[in-house]
């Protein structure tokens, strides 16, 4: 009706053609978003299992090789293993897209938004296991670390709730809430995979870089004899 497809709603279905998740439906979004960002974090811990095992990290730490190009290699691998193959399936729904009739509804900008969304979710998650495991040296407090990293935010929003409902007996502002979910790379990531047409960059690229940078300088100063502990 007045779009010559028959269809009241157009921009329902401009939606869901540029989110490609929209066969699992909108339900899935956070399991998704954790999915992307563990990929990232579990090929970290593959990656640099060596900094988990003080043999392993000695028999590293005879080898000539720079640490700053190891690094580098191993991140190359990262992008050969896990960001390629999501780039090609990225490419190919888009392709279905525009070959099954769809095209009318495709929107490059929305759908490269939820793209960048998706990959800068992978990025986030192996920058930060690659500083968790060069400063932690188990799996373990590899692990926790990153769940602190992703929830802190949350934490602080959920504590200052309870401590100005229960403890103040006022309601807690929103524009602090708004603030802290505006700066969190973890929240700005999911709302742009869930809606990638209000996809909030910035937060998630200088995580990613302050991460990489960290990382870099901690996976340098690692030592052997601290592996493990």
């Amino acid at each position: 009706t007045g779009n010559g497809l028959g269809i009241e709603n157009p921009y329902y279905y401009i939606q869901q053609v540029n989110r490609f998740y929209v066969y699992f439906g909108p339900v899935q979004q956070e399991p998704l978003t954790v999915f992307f960002g563990a990929v990232g974090f579990g090929s970290a811990l593959i990656l640099f299992r060596h900094l988990f095992s003080r043999r392993q990290a000695m028999m590293m730490a005879e080898l000539p090789q720079d640490r700053t190009k190891d690094l580098l290699q191993r991140t190359g691998c990262f992008g050969i293993l896990a960001i390629l193959p999501t780039v090609l399936c990225l490419g190919l729904y888009a392709l279905l897209v525009q070959t099954n009739g769809l095209d009318v509804f495709f929107r490059p900008g929305i759908f490269f938004n939820g793209c960048a969304a998706i990959v800068m979710t992978e990025l986030y998650g192996y920058t930060m296991g690659v500083l968790c495991a060069s400063v932690c040296g188990t799996v373990w407090s590899t692990v926790l670390a990153g769940v602190v990293f992703t929830v802190s935010v949350e934490v602080i929003v959920a504590g200052w709730t309870m401590i100005a409902e229960g403890y103040l007996n006022s309601m807690p502002t929103g524009r602090l809430n708004e603030t802290l979910k505006t700066f969190s790379p973890a929240v700005t990531l999911y709302k742009g995979i869930g809606d990638p047409e209000k996809f909030v960059w910035l937060p998630g690229v200088i995580a990613i870089v302050l991460f990489a940078a960290l990382g870099l300088w901690a996976y340098r100063k690692n030592r052997p004899e601290n592996v493990g502990k």
